[in-house]
């Protein structure tokens, strides 16, 4: 080896390792997050998917599909994704969402790998890198699919069992087996039960299969990738019906036991076979040719020196960007302002004016539950009575720095059976904030639901009706949309700020008109958010080390972070520039050169 390779490869060995220490200064804050996602029951195969997908990488390249040839580095198209994927992982950090911190990292590694290998590499090995997709944690899908789920379950069950001739009745997610006898069997679409595990677990084996199992066309590939979906929904919607099927035949003790235990690995066999019978039929369809499943390899080329310069240069480009997002994360997500603490409200009063109130036990089921799946920095579930006409009104108060903790009324008031027929956005008169002497009106959801209960067998079920009323506020902003509560959350986390969302939900039985029911519940809030609010400014500030270096940098600290932030960029633009004219692309590869033939004299014949 020359002493210009030697000195070449121990630069790229420095640089690797400053790289890889850049990457885990980035990733280093998620670990926990990923740690805790993955103790979670619903969450505890995520790790196995990583495994699988460098299991897949490994497998191809003991089949050949990874060459020596194939490895040509594109820095410069590796350059501009993974500086596109570091801002997005950027912005997930700044606005503390950490699924797009999370997932921002499978664009990185994609990106890296088009930078140090070019694109035949990445174009074998992508699937593996986007199965990744099943090792970040999913817990805002799960939040935002499993009631729908549940829901259509629920429907699909109740249309296949009076298929089958059962006297099935449908409440939200509560299905009933002839309601109003003596024999009556009433069974609750559950979260387990909403078919969401089956369609994760179907769609990493049906994944596998579809893309090194069965031998498709891309068309065909896509086709089978879109019904995952409606397999796993029909065949969970069979399962909960073949349930109550087994409980009218041989009684419930069989149907929730043996049965209901063994349901749903024999439903899981059957949606595998469906997936392969879809496969079969595909194939039968004469439209569109296979992929060859047998190609030549390309012939063997060792990368040249150019290949070596491509990927130093790569390597100190991604060390820069690496490095912006860095100083990006640690200096920009310093708050600006002091956050406080969450706001104490176990101080708010039970007796306010007329209203006396009750508070839900820590240690109930339901409070329990929504303390677990939840996660608010503050909640208080209370019930207040007004004494002059025992009307009740139930308040949720919900305050977290989380967006994961607020959700829409309206899932819960389904799966407790209950049938929201008015959906309505309306104005009421509310104190103000700043001054609660003073009235303001702000946009509220107001909702109207009914829930018919049989108290006894024989007699007809009686209907109760009830209105709900729920908003969102960050400090001044107050909006009925789940969705723009988060994004101004993380907005403002993304400027700096640090804040505190809250949500207010008020349920009351409609006993007397819509118009008068609201204005009851008008009189209830003029007593109850100035207490709230009071609680909101006796939390103390937090303020960090970090908080009180920005407040000392000031102006000047800006420009501090300025500078910090564009060296790096200058010095990655810099480090592209210096690629040679072959390397441009997808990199090159150092051709052979020809020996020049020895000359002869003119006039003469060479044997």
């Amino acid at each position: 080896m020359t002493s210009a390779m030697k000195h070449k490869t121990q630069s790229t060995i420095v640089w690797l390792i400053l790289l890889a220490a850049l990457a885990w200064i980035l990733f280093a804050p998620t670990l926990p997050y990923l740690l805790s996602e993955w103790r979670a029951s619903q969450q505890r195969h995520c790790p196995y998917m990583v495994l699988i997908a460098v299991g897949l990488v490994v497998w191809l390249w003991r089949q050949g599909k990874l060459p020596a040839s194939s490895f040509q580095p594109a820095p410069r198209w590796g350059a501009l994704a993974l500086g596109g994927s570091l801002a997005l992982l950027t912005l997930g950090a700044l606005a503390d969402v950490n699924p797009v911190r999370t997932g921002a990292w499978i664009f990185v590694i994609a990106s890296l790998v088009l930078t140090f290998c070019g694109w035949q590499v990445l174009r074998v090995v992508w699937f593996p890198i986007a199965f990744l997709v099943f090792a970040v944690p999913k817990y805002a899908l799960i939040d935002m699919t499993t009631f729908p789920l549940q829901l259509i379950a629920a429907k699909t069950a109740l249309v296949m069992g009076q298929l089958c001739g059962l006297d099935l009745v449908r409440e939200g997610v509560n299905l009933t087996l002839n309601p109003g006898t003596k024999g009556q069997y009433q069974f609750t679409v559950a979260a387990a039960c909403s078919g969401m595990n089956s369609l994760e677990s179907l769609s990493i084996i049906g994944s596998l299969f579809i893309m090194y199992v069965f031998t498709l066309s891309t068309w065909r590939k896509i086709v089978m990738f879109a019904l995952i979906v409606p397999i796993a929904i029909l065949l969970n919607g069979f399962r909960i019906a073949s349930t109550f099927l087994s409980a009218s035949v041989f009684g419930p003790k069989a149907a929730e036991g043996f049965f209901h235990e063994w349901s749903g690995i024999i439903v899981y066999a059957l949606e595998l076979l469906c997936l392969v019978g879809a496969a079969r039929g595909l194939e039968m369809i004469p439209l569109g040719q296979r992929d060859p499943q047998t190609t030549q390899p390309p012939e063997h080329v060792t990368p040249g020196l150019h290949d070596r310069k491509s990927l130093l240069i790569g390597l100190k480009g991604a060390v820069g960007l690496f490095a912006a997002a860095v100083v990006a994360i640690a200096l920009l997500a310093t708050p600006k302002t002091a956050p406080k603490a969450a706001p104490p409200l176990e101080r708010v009063p039970l007796v306010l004016a007329d209203w006396r109130g009750k508070e839900e036990p820590k240690d109930s089921p339901d409070n329990k539950q929504a303390w677990e799946i939840l996660r608010p920095d503050a909640m208080t579930i209370r019930t207040y009575t007004r004494l002059s006409s025992s009307e009740t009104v139930n308040v949720l108060t919900i305050v977290s720095r989380s967006h994961r903790s607020f959700h829409v009324p309206e899932f819960c008031q389904l799966g407790a059976g209950w049938n929201i027929f008015k959906n309505k956005i309306t104005q009421i008169s509310v104190p103000r904030r700043d001054d609660p002497s003073r009235m303001q009106r702000i946009p509220v959801h107001l909702s109207v639901a009914e829930k018919h209960v049989a108290e006894k067998p024989d007699q007809p079920p009686l209907s109760y009706r009830q209105m709900i009323l729920y908003w969102y506020s960050v400090d001044d902003y107050i909006t009925h949309s789940m969705k723009r509560l988060q994004i101004y959350m993380a907005m403002s986390r993304l400027f700096g700020r640090q804040v505190y969302g809250a949500h207010f939900r008020l349920t009351m039985p409609l006993m007397r008109s819509e118009k008068q029911t609201l204005r009851i519940m008008e009189e209830f809030l003029g007593s109850y958010l100035p207490q709230v609010y009071k609680a909101e400014i006796a939390a103390p500030a937090v303020l960090s080390r970090a908080q009180q270096l920005a407040q000392r940098l000031g102006t000047g600290g800006w420009l501090i972070v300025i500078a910090l932030l564009v060296a790096p960029l200058i010095f990655t633009i810099h480090s592209l520039r210096s690629l040679p004219p072959s390397a441009r692309g997808a990199g090159a590869v150092d051709m052979p050169i020809e020996t020049e033939m020895p000359k002869t004299p003119a006039g003469t014949l060479e044997r």
